[in-house]
């Protein structure tokens, strides 16, 4: 008798967040604070100059949105993969100076997506 023992999942694993960013996304409703998940749940973000949080606290609040990806078509490692791609993202913008137009919370979450060379959505590279 066997019983297959399944993982739970965090709600939010493997997730790119979105929270508004008072008071600009009032006026600019597209304007917003992005972050990502690790494969824990735990959000990520680019929170101002040489700082990353990454203890699940984002710098504007909890997100209002989410997008989970599926992760299948990453070439392999799967969540270890996904994992090491935030964690490199965070080092190295733990380096950079905030820049709100060309170097930011987006720039962020995009590093460690491309890091992870995932092609969900029919993205390539």
């Amino acid at each position: 008798n066997h019983h297959h023992h399944q993982q739970q999942l965090h709600p939010l694993a493997f997730s790119i967040l979105w929270s508004p960013l008072p008071p600009i996304t009032w006026f600019l409703p597209f304007i917003g604070h992005m972050g990502i998940t690790t494969s824990h749940g735990t959000a990520c973000d680019f929170q101002g100059p040489y700082s990353v949080g990454d203890r699940g606290k984002m710098a504007f609040g909890t997100a209002t949105r989410a997008l989970q990806i599926d992760i299948t078509s990453l070439p392999a490692g799967g969540a270890e993969q996904w994992d090491r791609a935030i964690a490199e993202a965070n080092a190295e913008y733990r380096t950079r100076m905030h820049n709100i137009c060309c170097d930011n919370c987006h720039s962020h979450v995009a590093y460690a997506l491309n890091d992870m060379e995932i092609t969900a959505f029919g993205i390539r590279q």
